[in-house]
């Protein structure tokens, strides 16, 4: 039998002390969620960035510079979609944790896989959400800079 959370209003203070405390007490398994997905990918990275002339195939500089830009795009697209599942990842073991459950990094990625997309739709809504909320204070500080060029006194 799992222990009932203890599901109380409580100040910032209280819950930054929780969230370290959780964060200390199970830092191997939300290492490991991050590890999995950051660890190749650095690797994937640092091989693209260091031999793009070997992958090229051609020592000619816009051969060096289109096949760098095709690795780059394919490793932002990777760690795009595997780091929005990692965030997924990384949210469930959080709950199954303040839930008493029992998790580690296999289980939080298995029990996320079928819900990839979804989480990506979500985090894709999100970032709508920011820009729309932050469009206001963007026009508001171009309006700002277009009258000091036209009036600079």
């Amino acid at each position: 039998m799992t222990a009932t959370p203890n599901l109380r209003a409580r100040s910032v203070t209280e819950l930054l002390d929780a969230s370290f405390r959780l964060y200390r007490k199970h830092f191997s398994t939300f290492f490991a969620i991050v590890a999995v997905v950051n660890g190749p990918l650095a690797v994937i990275s640092i091989l693209a960035t260091a031999s793009p002339l070997f992958i090229a195939g051609s020592t000619d500089p816009s051969g060096f510079l289109v096949g760098l830009a095709c690795i780059e795009l394919v490793v932002v697209l990777v760690l795009s979609i595997l780091a929005t599942w990692m965030s997924g990842a990384l949210a469930y073991a959080t709950f199954e944790i303040v839930l008493g459950q029992p998790v580690d990094w296999r289980r939080a990625y298995s029990n996320t896989r079928g819900r990839i997309w979804t989480i990506i739709k979500a985090q894709f809504v999100q970032g709508i959400v920011l820009v729309l909320c932050m469009l206001p204070f963007a026009v508001g500080l171009g309006t700002m800079s277009a009258a000091q060029l036209v009036n600079p006194g």
